[in-house]
């Protein structure tokens, strides 16, 4: 895979505004599109979210047989504000390229799908790709996943790579999630928007 596969298909999808506040159908069909010439089977879990917006997360079995490893990233990305040119016009400078959503998750999303259009090791373990969204708000594109998906159940992966961003490190457990009781008051928020 050379770099400028990856880079020409990570400025595909930030052409495609898949901000979490607006419906993520053109990324999804985008990718259903690109993935559908090597899938053995491709599952779409649709719904509207709070603000009546259509989202779509997306899963897809590339092989036969159980078990095997999960491919996860997530279709949309934090607000595009703050910028100081188009955020969905890519743009190579020095090397980097740079356009909402390059590092966190168009970018991963484009090696993912890269990587899986490779795979070769379809007659024994299966491949499995976990596309979610809302990732950036309140998560429901991964726990419709985990409740709906006939693909997720029955694969029953045995190991998962989450393709977000670390520093270039591997993490365990990076995700973390805390539980406040009693009388506290808060307010939810992705560590981006400052808050």
């Amino acid at each position: 895979m050379s770099i400028s596969k990856v880079a020409q298909l990570t400025s595909e999808l930030i052409s495609l505004d898949s901000q979490t506040s607006v419906s993520n159908a053109k990324i999804a069909q985008f990718v259903v599109e690109f993935i559908k010439p090597f899938a053995s089977e491709v599952e779409l879990i649709d719904y509207i979210d709070s603000n009546n917006q259509k989202k779509i997360s997306i899963v897809v079995r590339i092989g036969e047989g159980q078990g095997g490893l999960a491919l996860s990233a997530h279709l949309d990305t934090v607000p595009g504000t703050g910028w100081n040119t188009d955020p969905f016009e890519p743009r190579i400078i020095e090397d980097r390229l740079y356009g909402l959503g390059s590092c966190d998750m168009k970018g991963p999303l484009a090696c993912i799908l890269l990587a899986a259009s490779t795979y070769t090791g379809r007659k024994s373990k299966p491949l499995t790709l976990l596309l979610s969204t809302d990732e950036e708000t309140d998560t429901e594109g991964a726990k419709r996943i985990a409740e709906q998906s006939t693909i997720f159940q029955s694969v029953q992966s045995e190991y998962c790579v989450i393709a977000e961003p670390t520093d270039l490190e591997v993490a365990y457990a990076h995700k973390a999630a805390i539980t406040f009781t009693g009388t506290t008051k808060g307010k939810a928020a992705h560590s981006s928007t400052g808050e």
